[in-house]
């Protein structure tokens, strides 16, 4: 078990590497990739307390938005096959989410989505209230598609609302990933509402 985690926490660190290098700078890439090695033992330790049959991917590396991670830049690092995503959102629109400037992090027991399939956003939030998960913010879904393509065939939506009612979409647009701002009223029985257990 110990041995797994320990390669899936390098195996997500060389993915989040190479595509931060496909947008920034070496220098930089590491910078972030240290701060990230320098959480292993925390991370190595709550991932094992958690039932890999009953809690999705044990763990997932965030970054949060910044002047320099903008979501366009953090969307240029989600891939689909020779296609890079892009964003509707600007940073000033992350920053309504309070998404913004936050160092790396780590959200624990993730769930893609599948738990929600088919719900209307206020029966998936109450389920997941019931079940003690948390809707992921805007800067988890896009940390999480970079690591899982699981927007290929449902909109992944960040569950957490802003404070004009909207939350954050990731979605296959025309054949590439891509990020927006949608109204709370809109929902779509293809829509799916990722969570976590623990951030």
């Amino acid at each position: 078990m110990a041995h797994d985690l320990n390669l899936m926490f390098e195996g997500q660190l060389r993915t989040l590497f190479e595509r931060l290098e496909a947008v920034f700078d070496s220098g930089y890439s590491r910078r972030i990739v240290d701060e990230l090695q320098k959480q292993r033992l925390p991370v190595l330790l709550k991932a094992a307390e958690l039932d890999s049959a009953n809690n999705g991917t044990l763990f997932v590396p965030v970054l949060s938005f910044s002047e320099v991670l903008t979501p366009d830049a953090m969307m240029r690092m989600v891939w689909h096959g020779s296609r890079i995503g892009y964003s509707y959102l600007s940073i000033i629109d992350t920053a309504s989410f309070g998404a913004n400037k936050r160092p790396p992090y780590y959200i624990f027991g993730v769930d893609d989505g599948t738990l929600t399939a088919g719900m209307a956003y206020d029966k998936a939030s109450n389920f997941l209230r019931k079940q003690d998960r948390k809707f992921l913010r805007p800067q988890e879904l896009v940390s999480l598609a970079i690591h899982k393509s699981v927007f290929l065939e449902h909109n992944l939506i960040a569950g957490e609302l802003n404070g004009n009612g909207h939350y954050t979409d990731l979605w296959m647009d025309a054949g590439a990933p891509s990020f927006s701002l949608i109204p709370k009223s809109a929902s779509h029985p293809k829509w799916k509402y990722p969570s976590c257990l623990i951030r």
